[in-house]
């Protein structure tokens, strides 16, 4: 078997794992690690200001918002009842502590249960009902509220810090806007310059990769491979990657904080947490499945469409529409199919989040409320607590979404890498100083499927300056040889020589640099005119007007004339001549025509012919041909049947053994 010819590319999983598919990913980031250095410098500032902000909410509510209260029943545990006076709260105040008068004011007011007390500006003290507290004054907020004028000069030490702990926040927030835009932009630029990278290396790989990978796979398959799958990386690395780092960091600023305010009710929250992981792992057991079908019918899709697209001439021609639309129809359904199995996965997974989040959204109001009333908890930290938990579950519950994108990145990253470590044609290898230009093949067995024998023992020598014309009936092998002899394939058994050297040998981009191929099916590029002739932009303007003049390309078409996609607006013998110009321009020491007159009206072959004797002279030139009267001058003629040389020589020569040519010649001419 070839060495060249491999299966083609699978869209099943291929057994890779995740992490291994991460760290190679991030291989095409690794040259840009400075971006991402400053990108983590950037998050971790963003992430400890995200943290801050509920953080000085708590201290603002608490100190300013939130009137100061104490406890006073004699009811309460002492525990709570023994705590003092502190500068932000005033805790409790324990009636039996108290000096006689003022325990005996609050007794007289009634207050042996919580009530609220407001400090109180000293300028106020004789116009309001008050009491002294460790040596701070303080009021009845149900006083204060009778008096609803002088509540701002009671207060105005709360307003002025409640004042700046907004204008703190607000600058927080401003800064923090600057750091997240930085942190995206270092992260998104880095991820897309790596994908750019693996861009142009699967383009690279395509243009190195042998014939067969052409052959075996779809050109949707392999256009999906570079085009949407590099897409679901970008998307992963662009809405994942970004805040993946992030989030791990957020999360464990959160915890400290959360155990700092309060660690039962953080021991409690966390509780929800091995669930969720759980949920999460049977997600990712199912999602992973499900993402995969999906980016496999998304090729298949592509692939029908390529191919639909390209022979709508044949389909509307044979009236096939209504098949090709059935079939296309069966491909969409099993699309849809796999979208509405990865929808139901992603459709359990949240509401699971959704749930957990909402338990502990209860377990905190409930938790808090009843410390809040004992006094164990602050209203503020309450606060602060909810939008932790909001904090500290969004990633969780944005994990879904997040994973579905990831699946489809790895489900992706397994088939680019599985195109990237797919077979090469072979690189390196001798270059002769000097190619005189003898071809030989000895004794070719090749086939293209197991030992479905396309040649068998094949041999021919064709001589330097020597043009051999091949012929035979269709399915001879003649098209073979031409692809061995350009290595699109290996032969399994025997050799071929240039200049006495096996070409496997040769450096393969050396081998055809010195080659030129006119085949039956010309594809042209879009451009112009003459960049179809020219191709490598080192060949100057005038060489390549000359050999468009040698072939009288210029007769029909101007050089600067456009050329739209594969030509569609020329005919058969004008790209034909624009590939025989195309040929000629690289000035090949081997010139091989593989039908190359087949698609040609007469007068057009008429031009080729005038000039092809003098373009010919000094170079190796194998004709391929059905038409035998365009071969009569060859200097000789190799008859091919089965895969084997039947018969060679002169057109007379071979007339004159009326063998297989002699049939061949004519069926094409008795009835002329």
């Amino acid at each position: 078997m070839s060495p060249h010819f491999h299966a083609a590319y699978d869209d099943r999983p291929q057994g890779g794992y995740d992490l291994k598919l991460f760290l190679r990913l991030l291989g095409y980031i690794r040259p840009y690690w400075l971006h991402l250095a400053g990108a983590l410098v950037l998050m971790a500032f963003s992430s400890a200001a995200d943290v801050a902000v509920p953080w000085i909410v708590k201290g603002a509510i608490d100190r300013y918002v939130v009137a100061r209260w104490a406890l006073v029943s004699p009811k309460a545990p002492p525990e709570i009842l023994s705590k003092a006076f502190k500068e932000d709260t005033l805790y409790v105040l324990n009636l039996a502590e108290l000096p006689k008068a003022q325990r005996e004011k609050l007794e007289r007011a009634g207050f042996v249960s919580p009530r609220r007390l407001v400090p109180l500006e000293p300028s106020l003290a004789a116009r309001l009902p008050h009491l002294r507290v460790g040596g701070r004054l303080f009021a009845f907020e149900d006083e204060l509220k009778k008096r609803p004028e002088l509540v701002g000069k009671a207060r105005a030490r709360d307003l002025r810090g409640v004042t700046l702990a907004g204008l703190l926040v607000l600058l927080i927030m401003l800064v923090n806007l600057g750091a997240t835009y930085g942190q995206v932009y270092l992260l998104v630029y880095s991820s897309q310059k790596g994908l750019a990278d693996l861009r142009r290396d699967v383009f690279a790989k395509f243009l190195r990769s042998p014939i067969t990978t052409f052959i075996k796979n779809p050109i949707g398959r392999l256009t999906t491979r570079a085009t949407n799958d590099i897409a679901a990386i970008n998307e992963f690395f662009s809405s994942v990657l970004v805040y993946l780092v992030k989030d791990l960091i957020l999360i464990a600023a959160i915890l400290a904080l959360m155990f700092k305010m309060s660690p039962g009710l953080t021991w409690l929250i966390l509780l929800f947490v091995p669930p969720l992981l759980l949920a999460s792992w049977l997600f990712q057991k199912f999602a992973r499945k499900a993402y995969r079908e999906v980016r496999r019918w998304v090729a298949q899709v592509n692939a029908e469409l390529q191919e639909t697209i390209e022979g709508i001439k044949v389909i509307q021609a044979f009236v096939q529409e209504a098949r090709m639309l059935k079939r296309f129809k069966g491909t969409s359904l099993n699309l849809f199919k796999a979208y509405m199995r990865q929808i139901k996965v992603f459709g359990v997974f949240m509401p699971v989040v959704n749930l957990f989040y909402g338990l502990a959204g209860a377990l905190l109001l409930w938790y808090g409320g009843v410390n809040i009333i004992a006094g164990a908890f602050t209203f503020g930290a309450l606060v602060a607590f909810m939008s932790y938990i909001d904090m500290f579950f969004r990633p969780i519950m944005d994990l879904a979404d997040k994973y579905n994108i990831a699946q489809a990145a790895f489900a992706a990253a397994e088939r680019v890498f599985g195109v990237l470590d797919g077979p090469e044609e072979p690189s390196g290898g001798l270059r002769l100083p000097e190619l005189k230009g003898k071809v030989e093949f000895k004794g070719v067995w090749f086939a293209y499927e197991d030992e479905e024998w396309v040649l068998k023992d094949f041999n021919l020598t064709v001589e330097p300056g020597q043009t051999v014309a091949i012929v035979g009936p269709t399915g001879a092998g003649k098209t073979t040889i031409i692809n061995l002899l350009f290595r699109f394939w290996d032969p399994q058994r025997g050799e071929i020589l240039v200049d006495g050297v096996d070409i496997r040998r040769l450096d393969l981009r050396w081998l055809r640099s010195q080659m030129a191929l006119v085949q039956q099916d010309v594809f042209i590029f879009s451009g112009t005119v003459e960049e179809n002739v020219r191709l490598r932009e080192s060949f100057p303007p005038e060489r390549v007007r000359r050999a468009a003049e040698a072939v009288e390309l210029t007769r029909f078409v101007s050089l600067k004339r456009p050329v739209g996609e594969r030509g569609g607006t020329y005919s058969s013998g004008e790209r034909q001549l624009m590939a025989f110009a195309r040929a000629l321009v690289f000035d090949p020491k081997i010139l091989v025509l593989d039908e190359a007159t087949a698609h040609v009206d007469q007068e057009t072959e008429h031009v080729i012919q005038r000039s092809i004797k003098k373009l010919l002279e000094g170079r190796t030139a194998i004709v391929i041909a059905h038409r035998l009267a365009t071969v009569r001058d060859a200097d000789k003629i190799v008859v091919v049947q089965d895969g084997r040389v039947v018969e060679e020589g002169t057109h007379e020569e071979l007339l004159a053994r009326r063998g297989f040519y002699y049939h061949l010649y004519h069926l094409q001419f008795e009835r002329v």
